[in-house]
């Protein structure tokens, strides 16, 4: 991702307040360092240490098979993920 891309991803979360939660996601290859693929509106639930993040609803259905990806569960807050490529 390059910074302008990275600038536009991050202008479309104007509309989240300040505190809203910032979720770092780990490589699935547990690679220490990885470039950004995505950054984007979602649902967490967990605590500081491990959690799950969720797509909100709105995103899921954009999927070609929504049912692929779980429903945030009641308690989830809404959050900002970041996700590695990979």
């Amino acid at each position: 991702m390059t910074l302008d891309e990275l600038r536009r991803q991050l202008n479309a979360l104007d509309g989240l307040p300040g505190d809203t939660l910032v979720v770092l996601a780990a490589s699935p290859e547990g690679v220490h360092y990885s470039p950004i693929q995505l950054v984007t509106e979602g649902l967490y639930e967990g605590d500081v240490h491990v959690g799950h993040f969720y797509l909100p609803e709105d995103l899921r259905q954009h999927l070609d098979d929504p049912s692929e990806l779980p429903q945030a569960p009641a308690g989830a807050r809404t959050a900002v993920g970041i996700f590695p490529s990979g």
